[in-house]
């Protein structure tokens, strides 16, 4: 029940992350969503004031997974000499390699995660094409980048269950999201 309690801290961490630079960039939320990749927030009609404003909404995630980290590190160090000292011990234990894990996952370039938002916002602010073009541009890009991420965490997820039986889960998870790519990305002839 701890490590539940843990992962559910670790993605309000991100969640939260997310939250607060989105006020810091002034965009107004309009609603969240729950996908097969987490929770999404959304802006009316799916519009950013700008590609920098996506970018620092988009970092927001791992960076609360971070200061979240930093912030029970040093919880925990405050409280070394206390009877707390236990219980944050145990917590870090736990939350820490979790919240560092959902930061890190979540910075890899697949199309939504928080990777794939930036390099997307990357690519189209800072494209000397016209917009249309540098679009088009990142789009195919990050559909490559999400292809060849997939297939390394596939191909490394069918090496764990040869090896020991272990990561199904990864297995599926990157299944599903071959699928949803196939669906989001059609092949064109």
């Amino acid at each position: 029940m701890f490590s539940l309690t843990c992962m559910l801290i670790a993605i309000l961490l991100h969640g939260l992350g997310h939250l607060l630079a989105a006020a810091l960039c002034g965009v107004p939320l309009d609603r969240l969503t729950l996908s097969h990749t987490g929770l999404r927030l959304q802006t009316r009609n799916d519009v950013f004031p700008s590609y920098k404003a996506e970018a620092c909404i988009a970092l927001g995630g791992p960076l609360g997974n971070l200061l979240g980290n930093a912030l029970f590190v040093l919880a925990a160090l405050l409280a070394a000499n206390s009877c707390a000292a236990a219980f944050f011990e145990a917590l870090n234990a736990q939350l820490l390699p979790f919240s560092l894990y959902l930061a890190v996952w979540n910075m890899l370039p697949i199309d939504g995660f928080d990777g794939g938002r930036l390099l997307r916002c990357l690519l189209c602010g800072s494209a000397r094409l016209e917009r249309a073009r540098g679009m088009l541009l990142a789009d195919r890009l990050l559909s490559v980048t999400s292809v060849l991420c997939l297939l390394i965490l596939w191909f490394f997820s069918i090496y764990l269950l040869l090896r020991g039986g272990s990561s199904f889960s990864l297995y599926v998870f990157c299944v599903e999201l071959f699928l949803s790519l196939h669906r989001a990305f059609p092949p064109t002839i």
